[in-house]
């Protein structure tokens, strides 16, 4: 089942189809804010993965310092690989909460 922004109950977005109309008004900032945090946690999900297509990763470059946090974070995942959790695991556990 899906919430309001299209966001499944897993958590995970599913790719959202916004039709505007020209007799729409734009939702502005403030009323977006007033939303329900649920609410803005599904939209905050839905507009990253509008910007975090493939085709888009040019578009977002790393700094330097993150790329260095991601070498960082591989050497310790292959240092010791059983400290990380399945992503599976890290959804129960969210769901559980």
């Amino acid at each position: 089942m899906r919430g309001p922004l299209g966001v499944s109950d897993l958590g995970l977005a599913a790719p959202v189809v916004i039709h505007q109309r020209s007799d729409m008004a734009k939702p502005k900032l403030d009323d977006l804010l007033k939303l329900p945090v649920p609410e803005r946690i599904e939209l905050a999900m839905a507009l990253w993965d509008s910007i975090a297509e493939p085709e888009l990763q040019d578009q977002l470059p790393l700094t330097e310092a993150q790329k260095a946090e991601l070498d960082r974070r591989l050497a310790e995942h292959d240092r010791n690989p059983s400290r990380g959790i399945p992503w599976e695991e890290v959804q129960r556990r969210l769901r559980d909460k």
